[in-house]
């Protein structure tokens, strides 16, 4: 019953570590010019999206029933309902 086992181990791992396609060859023949695809540049990292400013449920710090307000940044919040800002969890995503 070991013997299958550590058998079966081998098979697994043995398979596990050949890719698909068997092994490739990288050279590129008799070409001296560097392949361009390989040695592109890094992708450009894409421009962060704009905050969101959609009005969201916030807890006030200060406790209190749940109000909607606009985000200001820095856990502040203006209420929708009119007031002074006041600072919360947001509790809406």
């Amino acid at each position: 019953m070991k013997t299958a086992w550590l058998s079966s181990m081998v098979l697994f791992a043995t398979a596990a570590c050949v890719p698909n396609g068997g092994v490739r060859n990288n050279q590129q023949g008799n070409n001296s010019q560097p392949d361009i695809a390989a040695s592109s540049f890094p992708d450009p990292v894409p421009a962060p999206s704009p905050p969101d400013m959609s009005p969201k449920m916030v807890l006030p710090a200060t406790g209190g029933v749940p109000v909607v307000g606009i985000p200001l940044g820095g856990n502040m919040f203006l209420p929708a309902t009119g007031g002074a800002p006041l600072a919360g969890i947001p509790i809406s995503p």
